[in-house]
């Protein structure tokens, strides 16, 4: 990404965002996360089982996730 700083810099500007949000999590991170050569299901049968009743619907989660980052001055409101 540092090759393309100065666009998100003014892209930043423009639309009025937090410069520095890149910066606060990095390239390798991204890689960690999302190359995972593992399947990303997932059991919560114990979790339940200690009461973890919680469930928020998937589209209802992304709202509240971008919502945040919108927030945060991360993406454009």
């Amino acid at each position: 990404m540092p090759k393309n700083k100065d666009v998100w810099i003014r892209i930043a500007q423009r639309e009025n965002l937090d410069e520095k949000a890149f910066d606060y999590a990095t390239w390798a991170f991204a890689d960690g996360s999302l190359k995972s050569p593992n399947d990303r299901h997932g059991d919560l049968s114990k979790a339940r089982q200690f009461g973890w009743t919680i469930e928020v619907n998937t589209f209802d989660g992304y709202i509240q996730c971008f919502d945040r980052l919108k927030q945060l001055k991360v993406i454009p409101a």
